[in-house]
């Protein structure tokens, strides 16, 4: 993994997940419905494609979501120096 700045306050973590694990998000997304996105407006959801156009699929799975913050936190504690927020 490396982190690759992208702006001063946006940075990308090249290979955060491998191939096959990137294989495995798609082929458990492509199995479920996506919806079209809508926007929050004073803690509303609306529909307004003149803003935001795209589809969206919100998975809620704790495992995976500790997953990924576990490595983050890995990641981060090798990187602190580099890291900057």
């Amino acid at each position: 993994m490396e982190k690759k700045e992208l702006h001063p306050q946006i940075f990308l973590i090249k290979d955060f997940l491998s191939q096959d694990e990137c294989d495995q998000y798609i082929n458990r997304s492509e199995e479920q419905q996506f919806e079209e996105a809508k926007i929050s407006v004073y803690g509303r959801q609306l529909m307004n494609k003149g803003i935001r156009n795209n589809d969206r699929l919100m998975m809620f799975d704790e495992s995976i979501a500790e997953g990924l913050l576990k490595e983050l936190q890995n990641f981060y504690l090798r990187n602190r120096k580099a890291i900057i927020f």
